[in-house]
């Protein structure tokens, strides 16, 4: 939705699309286990119920998140093949052909 919004800015445009991201992850860690465990289970505060759900989701974003912006594949694969390819020897190569 952030691309068809008319930001003037670049930095608006990703400010814009960093409180969308938030928002819908608040959503998902939040409002969806209210809404499960209280339309479904009727089990709030005891074991597997939603203080245990919600607890065991801040844990886990609060690990997995981090970790997959410092070992992003793509990222990595990406920078490996610039890499590759802005070596002087490739570069050689690839004018003499």
């Amino acid at each position: 939705m952030t691309k068809y919004e008319r930001n003037p800015t670049y930095t608006r445009e990703q400010t814009s699309l960093g409180i969308k991201a938030i928002g819908a992850m608040l959503i998902n860690s939040i409002l969806i286990p209210i809404m499960v465990n209280k339309f479904l289970k009727d089990n709030l505060y005891g074991e597997d119920g939603l203080s245990d759900t919600v607890f065991f989701f801040a844990i886990t974003n609060s690990f997995i998140m981090p970790i997959l912006k410092i070992f992003d594949p793509n990222y990595l694969l990406l920078k490996l093949l610039k890499k590759y390819y802005n070596s002087p020897n490739v570069k050689l190569e690839m004018n003499q052909n």
